[in-house]
């Protein structure tokens, strides 16, 4: 089912509705989603030439099927996925106070570059100037459960190089045009890595989000 929002309140009219993953919320140009707090994984979809600015602890999956452009605020947490935009749109996301010093910045970019999004970096605020940037700009080292991958191999007598390695990279090269079991090897591969066991959980059931988004994506194919 679509659901059009234009303000929070229909938002939230919307999750009262049940609106779930299953389901696309399809974003007003203007729209600020900014303190909103979203209880599930939501599809977001922005209209053609829009532009929505949310915190990046939103617990939303982002897909560009038009020319849009989406602000982004750091808030101390990285909830957002992204998946592939359709062929020929044009989309930006502009990153605004993500710590240079964080995984989070590199992790976030890697994929939205890999997509053909315009990646921008803002300083302070939304309404600064921004500067383009490329993935060799900034060169950090990822947060401990998802650098741990490397280390691990490393000390499993893969060659001494491999301890480099962090698990984007081995999901990139898993699933290259697959966002959705991507996020699944994501959220699996720091599984009780990151935060109590509440997380835990929560890690799982968006695995298992993720995991039935490619399970519907393969059988539409079929059809």
């Amino acid at each position: 089912m679509d659901y059009y929002v234009a303000s929070v309140d229909q938002l939230n009219e919307a999750i009262d509705d049940g609106a779930d993953f299953a389901d696309y919320i399809r974003l007003q140009d203007g729209i600020d989603l900014t303190g909103v707090n979203v209880p599930r994984d939501l599809d977001f979809r922005i209209v053609k030439g829009g532009h929505v600015t949310v915190d990046s602890s939103l617990s939303a999956w982002f897909v560009f099927e038009r020319d849009c452009s989406l602000t982004v605020i750091w808030d101390g947490v990285y909830a957002l996925s992204f998946g592939e935009p359709y062929s020929g749109v044009s989309a930006s996301v502009r990153l605004v106070g993500w710590p240079e010093d964080g995984g989070e910045l590199h992790a976030l970019r890697e994929i939205l570059e890999r997509y053909g999004v315009t990646v921008l970096v803002g300083e302070d605020d939304a309404h600064r100037p921004c500067e383009r940037v490329t993935l060799s700009d900034i060169q950090v080292s990822g947060p401990p459960h998802y650098v741990w991958l490397g280390e691990a191999l490393a000390a499993n007598g893969a060659p001494e190089n491999t301890k480099d390695l962090q698990s984007w990279d081995l999901l990139d090269a898993l699933f290259p045009d697959n966002p959705h079991l991507w996020n699944v090897g994501k959220y699996l591969t720091r599984f009780g890595r990151k935060g109590d066991a509440s997380k835990r959980l929560e890690d799982l059931r968006k695995a298992a989000a993720y995991l039935e988004r490619a399970i519907k994506a393969e059988e539409r194919n079929a059809d």
